[in-house]
C-alpha cells in the first residue's frame, strides 16, 4: 500500500539555494560587476512601492469576494505588519547597502519579494488567500534579523522586482497545490539569466520540479530533478539542506517509502538546528510532528510538536495562530493515545486562539470547532460533539446560507451526533434537510449524498417508517456498486438493506 504523507511546503524554499536546471555545479560564475551605491540602494523603497494605496484597495476588493468576516482581518494584519516594520526593514536595507553587506541586503529583499507575492497572488486568486495566513502573519517580521544571518543563500545578485515576486511565489504556489501554476512560475523564472546562474535562485525552482513532476506521476523526471538539487545544494548551507530534505520526504513518501521520508525530515531538523532562524526549526518540527501524527505515531509526535509550541510562544506570545495550528496537531496526537480531556484542551486553546488572531469564521477556525466534534464523536461522546456542531451550523449557515451544501455537510455530522444519542426524530429532520443541497451540488452519487441516504434510511427505521426507509435503503445500495472496493459506504448500505429486512413483517404463508 502507498502512504502519502501530506505536509506543508515549509518556508524554506523562499531562502533556499541552487543552481539552473540542466547546469553543472561545478561551473564558475563570475562575480558580477559592482552595482554603483545609489543604483543598489534603490530597494530601500520597494516595501512603499509594494504596499500602495491602489495596491491595498484591489486587494480589498478581491477579498471581498470571499464570504465572511476573516479576510478583513487578514486585511487588518497586513496593515498591522506593514505599518510596525517598514521604516525598520527601510532602515536596515540603507545601512546594510551603504556598508556593502550583500547578505544582509539579499535577506531583506526577501521579505519584500513575499509580500509582493502574497499581494499579487491574493489578488489575483482570493479563493488562495485563508491559505495563506501564516505567510501573512510573518510578513516582515524579521525585518531586525538579517544583519545577524550569514547563511550562503543570501549571498546572490538582486533580482528585478517582478522577477523577484515570481521566485516569491513559488512557496505559495505549492502550499496552495496549485501546480500547474508552479510549473508556469518555473518556465518563467528558468528565462532569468540571473536566476540561472545564480545558486541562491534556482534551487526552490529544482525542487519545485520534484513535487511538479511527482503530482503528474512522472517518478522518472522527479528523481532527475531531486539528483541535481542534491548535488547542487551540497556546497551550500543549512537552509539548502533544508530544501533538499523536503523534496527528499517528499519522493520518498510518493513511492510509500515512509522510513526514508521519516529520515529525510529528522535532517530537515537538523539541518535547522544549525542555523540562526527559529521560526525555521519551527517549521521542521511542526512538519515532522504532523507526519508522526499521519503515520499513526502519537507518541513519537508529542516532542516535536510540544518543542514547537515552546518556540512559537517564546517567538510570537502566547496566544498566536501559529502556536494554535501546531496545538490542533498535538491534540490529534494525544487523542491517538486515548487522552481525551487534553485533547480537547488544546483544541478549545487553538480555536480561541484563531478566533482572536484570524477571526471566527476563518477557515483554520472552522477546522478547529470542526475536529472538536470529531473528537468527542470518536471518544463515545456525542452530546458533547453536538455542541460543536451547533456551532458550525450557525458559522456555516452565516456563511453560506441554510441550504447550502457546505451547510448540509454539517447538518450531517450534526444528524449522526443525534443518532448517537437516540434522538432519532431530530436526526431525520437533519438528514433530510441535508440531502436534497447535497444532491443537487455535488450530485446523487456522491459520497456525501450517498451517506446521507444511507443515514436517513436508518433513522427511519428507528421510527418505523418502513416505506420511507426501504426507498433510501435500496437507493443506497445500488448507488455505492460506483464506490471504490472496501469503502465503509458499501458495508453501510448493505447493514441498512438487512435492518429494512429484518423489520419487514413476514408474509402469511397460505394454506394449503
Amino acid at each position: 500500500m502507498t502512504v502519502s504523507i501530506k505536509f506543508r511546503w515549509a518556508q524554506v524554499c523562499t531562502l533556499s539555494t541552487v543552481a539552473l536546471f540542466g547546469c553543472d555545479r561545478e561551473i564558475e560564475v563570475e562575480d558580477p560587476e559592482p552595482v554603483p551605491a545609489a543604483i543598489a540602494c534603490e530597494g530601500a523603497d520597494a516595501i512603499t512601492q509594494i504596499w500602495t494605496p491602489t495596491r491595498r484597495a484591489d486587494l480589498d476588493t478581491a477579498l471581498q469576494q470571499q464570504p465572511g468576516e476573516w479576510p478583513q482581518q487578514l486585511l487588518a494584519i497586513l496593515d498591522a505588519r506593514v505599518g510596525s516594520n517598514a521604516q525598520v526593514w527601510r532602515r536596515n536595507y540603507l545601512r546594510a547597502c551603504e556598508q556593502g553587506e550583500r547578505k544582509a541586503q539579499r535577506c531583506l529583499d526577501m521579505q519584500a519579494w513575499e509580500l509582493d507575492a502574497i499581494v499579487e497572488l491574493a489578488t489575483t486568486h482570493p479563493e488562495h488567500a485563508a491559505s495563506m495566513w501564516a505567510e501573512i502573519d510573518a510578513v516582515l517580521r524579521d525585518a531586525d534579523a538579517c544583519d545577524a544571518r550569514q547563511e550562503p543563500s543570501f549571498d546572490a545578485p538582486s533580482l528585478s522586482p517582478r522577477v523577484g515576486r515570481e521566485w516569491a511565489s513559488l512557496r505559495l504556489l505549492l502550499n496552495a497545490s496549485d501546480y500547474v501554476a508552479v510549473d508556469n512560475t518555473v518556465r518563467a523564472l528558468e528565462g532569468d539569466e540571473t536566476v540561472g546562474q545564480t545558486p541562491a535562485y534556482a534551487l526552490p525552482i529544482t525542487a519545485s520540479k520534484v513535487v511538479v513532476a511527482l503530482s503528474k506521476g512522472d517518478a522518472d523526471q522527479a528523481n532527475a530533478a531531486l539528483g541535481q538539487a542534491e548535488a547542487l545544494a551540497a556546497s551550500l548551507g543549512p537552509r539548502a539542506q533544508m530544501t533538499v530534505a523536503q523534496a527528499q520526504a517528499f519522493a520518498a513518501s510518493s513511492r510509500g517509502d515512509v522510513p526514508a521520508a521519516m529520515v529525510a525530515l529528522d535532517q530537515s531538523v537538523a539541518a535547522a538546528r544549525a542555523q540562526e532562524d527559529p521560526w525555521l526549526l519551527f517549521l521542521q518540527l511542526r512538519n515532522i510532528g504532523r507526519v508522526k501524527v499521519q503515520l499513526g505515531d502519537g507518541a513519537g509526535a508529542i516532542e516535536p510538536l510540544a518543542e514547537a509550541i515552546s518556540l512559537s510562544t517564546r517567538l510570537a506570545g502566547a496566544e498566536n495562530p501559529h502556536t494554535a495550528e501546531v496545538q490542533i496537531s498535538l491534540a490529534q496526537a494525544q487523542l491517538g493515545l486515548d487522552r481525551v480531556e487534553t485533547g480537547y484542551d488544546l483544541l478549545t486553546q487553538a480555536r480561541d486562539s484563531f478566533v482572536n488572531t484570524l477571526g471566527p469564521d476563518h477557515p483554520q477556525t472552522v477546522a478547529s470547532v470542526e475536529a472538536i466534534g470529531q473528537l468527542f464523536m470518536a471518544a463515545g461522546r456525542p452530546g458533547e460533539a453536538q455542541y460543536a456542531y451547533l456551532d458550525l451550523l450557525e458559522i456555516y449557515g452565516d456563511l453560506y446560507g441554510p441550504k447550502d451544501w457546505h451547510t448540509a455537510m454539517v447538518k450531517l455530522a450534526l444528524g449522526d451526533s443525534l443518532m448517537a444519542m437516540e434522538q432519532h426524530e431530530g436526526a431525520r429532520t437533519m438528514y433530510m434537510e441535508a440531502l436534497v443541497p447535497l444532491v443537487q451540488s455535488l450530485g446523487a452519487d456522491h459520497r456525501a449524498a450517498i451517506q446521507t441516504s444511507i443515514h436517513l434510511g436508518i433513522a427511519e427505521l428507528a421510527l418505523g417508517n418502513l416505506d420511507a426507509a426501504g426507498d433510501h435503503c435500496r437507493r443506497s445500495v445500488d448507488l455505492v456498486k460506483a464506490l471504490a472496493p472496501g469503502d465503509p459506504l458499501i458495508a453501510e448500505a448493505k447493514a441498512c438493506a438487512e435492518q429494512l429486512g429484518a423489520a419487514k413483517p413476514s408474509k402469511p404463508k397460505r394454506p394449503r
